[in-house]
């Protein structure tokens, strides 16, 4: 669920936050057609591992209303992707990502940190 955090068994650790209504720049990039609504998540990885965690490795998928959604890729609205600088050991990072949603109360967000961990499922 939203706003659950999905603790991994080594220690790293996945927030998302609940939905949030999103109005897209005039520079963002929108698949066609545009969706009816936008949503954005703020996502906060906490490395409660032992090793660095490269969050560019991040990766995030949706649904809503049993249709596939696209994210939306806006760096004047502050959705820039993942972080690119390594997660230290007992450090945290936020970033934000944003997706077009055809029911913004009808959400799966399937989120993995990287190709060795299994996806974690949040809902609406």
């Amino acid at each position: 669920m939203f706003g659950n955090t999905f603790t991994y068994v080594n220690g790293l650790a996945v927030t998302i936050s609940p939905p949030q209504p999103y109005t897209p720049t005039d520079t963002a990039y929108i698949s066609e057609p545009a969706p009816p609504a936008f949503v954005v998540f703020d996502v906060t990885i906490v490395n409660g591992t032992a090793t660095n965690y490269e969050p560019t490795l991040f990766s995030a998928t949706m649904q809503s209303a049993n249709v596939e959604s696209d994210p939306v890729f806006d760096s004047g609205g502050g959705i820039n992707g993942s972080p690119s600088t390594v997660l230290l050991p007992g450090r945290e990072t936020v970033f934000r990502m944003a997706f077009g949603a055809t029911d913004p109360a009808d959400l799966v967000l399937e989120v993995s940190p990287g190709f060795e961990y299994d996806p974690a499922v949040f809902t609406s």
